[in-house]
């Protein structure tokens, strides 16, 4: 196996938690059977609305699981959606979004913590090669 870290993505919501389970026991499932050095780096939580009580708690849930969060937190928007069915990166979609904020400051806090191609990845940004 080539990946020793994995970055979980976790939209808020009833489903993705009960989800996250099994996605737990495949990683171990893979250590124990193929690489003994694979670990969860972060969750990257993503579809977070602040002001209903769920999500919170949702990811108050992760962190007392012992799941390493890592923040800032991307925020619920349809504008997400159609940068998807435009097939375009939020960056290009809508640079001045505050969506587009928040997956920056992901992107800077994940390089910041060594997590560069993991975060490339994950979030399929373009952000360290876009022109200012």
């Amino acid at each position: 196996m080539a990946a020793y870290r994995v970055l979980i993505p976790f939209d808020c919501h009833d489903f993705a938690r009960r989800a996250i389970a099994a996605i737990r026991e495949r990683i171990e499932e893979v250590r124990a059977d193929h690489n003994p050095r694979l670990r969860v780096e972060r969750v990257v939580v993503n579809q977070f609305q602040g002001r209903p009580n769920f999500p919170t708690q949702a990811v108050d849930e992760l962190m007392a699981d012992g799941l390493p969060v890592l923040e800032p937190y991307i925020s619920s928007s349809v504008r997400i959606r159609e940068s998807h069915h435009a097939a375009k990166p939020m960056v290009f979609f809508e640079s001045a979004h505050n969506v587009t904020g928040e997956f920056e400051a992901l992107w800077e806090r994940g390089r910041a913590m060594g997590m560069e191609e993991a975060m490339a990845y994950a979030t399929g940004s373009t952000t360290a090669s876009r022109a200012p």
